[in-house]
């Protein structure tokens, strides 16, 4: 299935769910490297403030992301007819929304 064209490429089911894998796991790299970021600049550097800036700033992101990733995971079970389970993923994503960690 022909997804759009773009520069000469074809975008079909098959590559763009190869694509999104690649995104995903430059995504994983680039949470390690906040975490490594933050990690020098308290200890090489000795800038505590700097490092607790990073800190806040990942958590957030992370925090908003998990929110949207259990409304989606609680969306996939209620179409499983999961509802329980669905149910407990909302309560989770309204626990991260309101939570200051």
């Amino acid at each position: 299935m022909m997804l759009g064209r773009g520069e000469g490429e074809n975008f079909t089911i098959e590559n763009t769910e190869k694509a999104l894998e690649r995104a995903r796991e430059l995504s994983l790299m680039a949470q390690d490297a906040c975490f490594e970021y933050a990690h020098f600049l308290y200890s090489a550097n000795d800038d505590a403030e700097a490092a607790l800036e990073v800190t806040r700033a990942e958590i957030t992101r992370l925090r908003e992301r998990l929110q949207e990733i259990l409304k989606l995971q609680a969306d996939c079970l209620l179409e499983l007819g999961r509802e329980p389970e669905a149910k407990q993923a909302l309560s989770r994503a309204r626990y991260f929304g309101e939570s200051e960690l």
